[in-house]
């Protein structure tokens, strides 16, 4: 069986990347260090991951290590756009799978990934958004990441409250009470007088 680690193409990216798979209770600050001064090589390795994962995601949450941890929170750490249609495929994977891979990371970390990666585009974001297969809790990590791409001068404030906006009116029977209860934060933390009223309602 091929490795993981059998793609890498210098040593020291090998030693990086072994060490960031393994699993001692322990954050691996120096490999971390030292992937960010190997960006341009790593990159490719962390997207193949990624690939790996979405082919066979019940194996790698079966997985006791953390290389595919470290490879999302670098991808988003580089703003890569190339991670952003596996992120969001991941993502969209079923509730157990998703929270086996992640853990807390689905509220903790990933909205801030997906803004990252996004490129300055929604498109995908909003599809997880409406992806009503989705778990609600990666549902909810792409709304809380629009509003932190809003924040942070990636998205535009207008058309993002525009889209909330059309959540409630057009799609209020088809999404669960958490949904909502994320969207009411997310809506009050951009604050816009316009939709006061929605709020209110939720």
């Amino acid at each position: 069986k091929t490795s993981d680690t059998d793609i890498f193409e210098s040593e020291p990216v090998r030693d990086i990347m072994e060490n960031l798979s393994l699993h001692d209770g322990f954050y691996k600050r120096e490999s971390v260090d030292a992937a960010i001064e190997h960006k341009d090589e790593i990159i490719p390795l962390l997207l193949d991951i990624l690939d790996k994962i979405i082919a066979s995601p019940e194996a790698y949450a079966r997985k006791d290590d953390f290389l595919h941890i470290y490879a999302l929170m670098l991808l988003g750490h580089f703003r890569e756009t190339k991670a952003h249609t596996p992120v969001i495929a991941l993502l969209n994977l079923p509730e157990d799978t998703v929270d086996s891979l992640f853990g807390d990371l689905i509220f903790e970390n990933v909205p801030a990934i997906l803004f990252r990666t996004c490129g300055g585009s929604s498109d995908q974001i909003k599809s997880l958004v409406l992806n009503r297969s989705a778990w609600v809790s990666s549902r909810a990590a792409a709304l809380q990441s629009m509003v932190l791409g809003v924040l942070e001068d990636v998205l535009d404030r207008d058309e993002t409250l525009k889209f909330f906006s059309s959540l409630h009116s057009e799609k209020k029977d088809d999404f669960p009470i958490d949904f909502w209860n994320t969207f009411g934060r997310c809506v009050y933390d951009l604050y816009p007088l316009e939709l006061m009223d929605t709020i209110k309602e939720i």
